[in-house]
């Protein structure tokens, strides 16, 4: 029995002394380590940082529109095949007068750089239809013009040499390009356009300068 005993303290007295040269070597190692790691890894890989596109573009970045600013439509997008999601963005301008209008849309960046300009003569009492891209269907929209822009986000400026045009913008969204005719609409929303100027000016043209309540008679009884 005393000899079991003094061998359980000799290995106890060993196991100590490894444990504390493991300690004076930089201590024990983490176990946690490796799950921790790997978890990190693949959450990176999931999710990466999006950069806004038109950052890497080159060239003159400056408006190049010559006519008078009529309207601004504060967002725009163009996106192919995120998460199976196609967008683009139609422009719609009306010719309110009976003469011709030219109209220039300038579509720009987030950045405030110039994308492109795209210059029409719109007839009188008539719409056209200015699109950011026409990968995808966009009935019931006519495209009268395209941009051809890939992977854009930011604003759109429409100038004329006429105030008395009505603009309105929208959102519309496909699962797929125009090769599928069967794509369906995920998204059609409206994208608010505000009156520049004198075309703001022409909307509030006959308008009082103070809005008065409308006041309510009373009748008298019968």
């Amino acid at each position: 029995m005393r000899i079991d005993r003094a061998t359980k303290m000799l290995l106890a007295l060993i196991a100590a002394g490894l444990w504390a040269l493991t300690f004076s070597m930089g201590g024990p190692a983490d176990l946690t380590t490796p799950a921790e790691a790997s978890t990190n890894t693949s959450s990176r890989a999931a999710y990466r940082t999006p950069q806004k596109p038109g950052v890497d573009r080159a060239g003159p970045r400056t408006p190049t529109a010559t006519l008078p600013l009529r309207w601004r439509i504060p967002t725009a997008f163009e996106d192919i095949n995120t998460n199976a999601t196609f967008c683009t963005t139609v422009v719609s301008v009306l010719n309110a007068t009976a003469s011709l209008i030219n109209v220039e849309v300038e579509w720009m960046q987030w950045s405030g750089a110039s994308d492109t300009l795209r210059p029409k003569q719109l007839p009188a009492n008539q719409m056209l239809h200015w699109v950011s891209d026409h990968q995808i269907n966009i009935n019931p929209y006519f495209p009268d013009d395209d941009a051809g822009l890939e992977g854009f986000a930011g604003y759109v400026n429409v100038h004329a040499d006429d105030p008395r045009i009505l603009v309105t913008a929208i959102i519309l969204c496909r699962d797929d390009t125009f090769a599928t005719p069967l794509a369906k609409i995920r998204v059609h929303d409206t994208i608010p356009a505000f009156p520049v100027g004198a075309t703001m000016e022409y909307f509030q043209a006959g308008m009082p300068d103070k809005w008065t309540p409308p006041m309510v008679t009373p009748e008298m009884p019968e």
